[in-house]
């Protein structure tokens, strides 16, 4: 963006998991594009990303330096505890707690750290909401891995 009077970055989105292929992300790149982002949650939307595509993600940005966020919360089991308050008619903001734990988000910070270490990546964890997931980035800089959150 030559003509910003701003400075602002962009980063890329993996908005279609399965149709993600290895190069998908050169372009983005080379144009300057330091970061992509990935869901691991939100089944629903279409937008979850599962192991074996963030892994695929993860080892292509290591290649081109390109840093890797991630909304961080286990997709599948945070659908069947929502399905499962649906069923029994709890819709309310009460029943949040109950259908996304926040174990569920420490876990799954702990495999987005692990998966990021596995391929080189640089990790950023985008939204921590308790001790929990804190602990699990504080564990992974203490074995000495880059993490951003």
């Amino acid at each position: 963006m030559p003509e910003s009077h701003i400075d602002l970055a962009f980063h890329a989105v993996i908005w279609e998991p399965a149709a993600y292929r290895h190069g998908d992300l050169a372009e983005a790149a080379a144009l300057g594009v330091g970061s992509v982002k990935l869901w691991l949650a939100y089944i629903e939307l279409g937008i979850m990303a599962d192991d074996d595509v963030a892994l695929a993600v993860m080892q292509e940005a290591a290649e081109l330096g390109v840093v890797v966020l991630a909304h961080c919360e286990n997709g599948r089991a945070v659908d069947l505890l929502t399905r499962q308050r649906v069923a029994a008619g709890e819709l309310g903001l009460a029943s949040l707690p109950a259908s996304r734990p926040i174990e569920l988000e420490a876990e799954c910070v702990h495999r987005f750290l692990v998966l990021a270490g596995l391929a080189g990546a640089t990790p950023y964890v985008v939204h921590v909401t308790g001790e929990a997931p804190l602990d699990e980035i504080r564990a992974a800089r203490r074995r000495g891995q880059t993490v951003h959150a």
